[in-house]
């Protein structure tokens, strides 16, 4: 252009018209353009965009695949769509062009971010993985060199403890941006792409859907008629290990109902049932407002650190848990308490709105709760026995009386072979299948010697046991409860349901780690079960556990047409028992005579002394 001679120089060469650039101002990053290879390098790619402007093609960015042999794949003079993948001006002032040759970025119809200012959230774009840390997370690198990251909290909600075997670098991802800062050249990325008009409902509310993939730790999951969301591994159950066993025996094309959205924005939803049971009490908050000190909340462990516990409850409102607030107890290590996954209820200590923090207590102590959550939770737990139990259970239902033929008698007790609830055995039966039960020596009938063969009645006290047994009792008492007609014990039964917060007086009957199972005589006899483990742990206010013991229960709820679920009262404890429970391990009887005549100096640190286990 000559303003002087106001005329214009122009070309009618093809080659020129055709060229999509004549300068370095013609190009614009992210845009694509026509380029010829100049020269094969097993590094980079040399181009010409046009007759003056050369660039190269890194050879991470020579297809969406790593190319091992760059001159089998690329000859000289062929032409390549690309996009510009960035301009770059030297110290000497010259200028240095990048183009990309994969597909998924040249084809790719989504936004592109080419610079740090001006992006907006939840922007959905393609980038390329150009890094991953267990510690950092994912690194995503955009056009122009702008990058950002994918944190491991995003990443966890996933199911990918390990980014680095799942993230290959030079891989093209389809992420969204969750916030950036321009000043700090900073970008948050997520790699759940859903945005939040593609919600999948407001946290607490209940859902269905179908698994999907997958992924990790998770399942991607189509919640009916909206988005996909993702179901988490410890959102399984209460228990992680329950969840743990839940998840892996989950498979694709599940339909799965009444999930509960547990984060809106990062489409998460849980299967805990007493967390949901815990929000129909609103007792999980989703903002700062909703908290005050002094509350008892209920949310899930996040992450156990050095410093305390981290709980989440809805919208990723999390809160911490000091060491020092961990436990009763002392406490050395937050991991030997708590896991992540766990449900928990959480005393709130103390909130400040201003920075959205509060602190939190998961001590024993200071917790109380509704029976509510505590039925939600027990009934969980029973409902992973009974799943993972190899007995019939409609065949042998706890509280059952049913028959059984004597194989073996032993010290600790006599083995049996069972008849289905409602069958009697005959000779004839001899060589059929049994189901195994066995009766402890405590449970046996009084005064009666048994001997192989013998027919006995006896009574269902357990069958969710994974070992394929189940534990019978011959006492008068038990089986006599047995035999009273269907009528009325389902009277007994809703007469205790009735009767919210009334407390029965009860006698323990079994003994299992995880629960214990009681009779209660002012209601036919019914059998009762109890769990010994609570939402944030084992239930050490409740003493030492042993068959015969006299405790008071409260009834929570029916568990099945014949059985009730019911707490244990901590409250009152004969002075035997409350003596065991301040001692935490195993009680010994080293013969030492009467108590009151004991002294600090009769067992002393390395003696060696003969004792008798009385309790365990």
């Amino acid at each position: 252009c000559d303003a002087v001679d106001n005329a214009i120089g122009v070309s009618i060469d093809n080659s020129v018209i055709e060229a999509g650039a004549l300068t370095l101002d013609d190009l614009k990053v992210g845009e694509p353009v026509s380029v010829k290879i100049v020269k094969v390098e097993p590094r980079y790619l040399l181009v010409a965009a046009g007759k003056h402007i050369l660039g190269r093609i890194p050879s991470v960015h020579m297809a969406d695949v790593t190319i091992s042999d760059p001159a089998a794949r690329f000859k000289v003079d062929q032409q390549l769509n690309v996009r510009v993948l960035g301009i770059k001006v030297g110290d000497d002032g010259r200028s240095f062009v990048q183009f990309t040759n994969k597909r998924s970025l040249v084809n790719s119809q989504l936004a592109r971010i080419t610079t740090y200012e001006g992006i907006e959230p939840d922007t959905v774009t393609h980038g390329v993985i150009t890094g991953s840390t267990v510690d950092k997370g994912v690194f995503v690198t955009f056009y122009n060199n702008v990058s950002g990251r994918v944190l491991m909290d995003d990443l966890r909600l996933l199911g990918v403890k390990d980014p680095t075997t799942v993230y290959k670098v030079g891989t093209v991802v389809k992420t969204r941006v969750v916030s950036s800062n321009a000043q700090r050249k900073q970008v948050a990325l997520s790699f759940r792409t859903a945005t939040r008009n593609a919600a999948i409902g407001a946290a607490g509310e209940l859902v269905s859907g179908k698994l999907g993939a997958r992924i990790g730790d998770a399942f991607s999951i189509k919640v009916a008629d909206r988005a996909t969301g993702i179901l988490p591994a410890m959102h399984f159950a209460d228990v992680p290990a329950v969840s743990e066993a839940k998840f892996k025996a989950a498979k694709r094309n599940l339909v799965m109902d009444d999930l509960m959205v547990f984060d809106e924005s990062s489409l998460v939803v849980s299967a805990k049932p007493a967390l949901k049971a815990a929000h129909e009490a609103n007792l999980v908050p989703s903002s700062i407002d909703d908290v005050s000190p002094g509350m008892t909340i209920v949310g899930v462990v996040s992450n156990v650190t050095s410093i305390g516990v981290f709980v989440a409850f809805f919208n990723n409102l999390t809160g911490l848990v000091p060491l020092a607030n961990v436990s009763d107890g002392f406490v050395k290590d937050a991991k030997e308490h708590f896991s992540r996954g766990q449900t928990v209820a959480a005393f709130v200590c103390e909130v400040k709105a201003d920075s959205k923090r509060m602190t939190l207590s998961l001590k024993a102590s200071a917790l109380t709760l509704p029976s509510a959550i505590l039925s939600a939770f027990g009934k969980g737990v029973l409902a992973e026995f009974a799943a993972s139990s190899s007995v019939d259970l409609a065949k042998f239902p706890l509280g059952a009386n049913v028959y059984g033929i004597v194989k073996q008698v032993s010290k600790i007790g006599v083995e049996l072979h069972l008849a289905p609830s409602g069958q009697e055995p005959t000779e004839d039966d001899a060589d059929k299948e049994f189901q195994v039960g066995f009766c402890t020596k405590e449970h046996l009938k009084d005064g009666e010697a048994l001997k192989s063969g013998d027919k006995v009645l006896c009574r269902v006290v357990d069958n969710l046991s994974d070992k394929g047994i189940v534990d019978v009792s011959m006492r008068s008492t038990l089986v006599k409860g047995g035999t009273i007609n269907a009528k009325t014990a389902e009277s007994a039964r809703k007469k205790a349901l009735k009767d919210t917060g009334k407390k029965y007086n009860a006698t323990v009957e079994l003994v299992k780690p995880h629960y214990v199972v009681l009779s209660v005589a002012s209601l036919s006899s019914q059998l009762v079960i109890a769990p010994v483990v609570g939402l944030n742990g084992k239930l050490d206010s409740l003493g030492g556990l042993e068959i015969d013991n006299d405790r008071e229960v409260e009834i929570l709820s029916a568990v099945n047409k014949t059985l009730l679920l019911a707490k244990l009262d901590a409250s009152r404890l004969d002075k035997e028992q409350r003596k065991r429970t301040r001692s935490r391990g195993t009680s010994i009887d080293f013969g030492l005579g009467d108590s009151k005549k004991r002294s600090r100096q009769s067992i002393t640190v390395g003696s060696m002394v003969t004792g008798k286990i009385l309790n365990v």
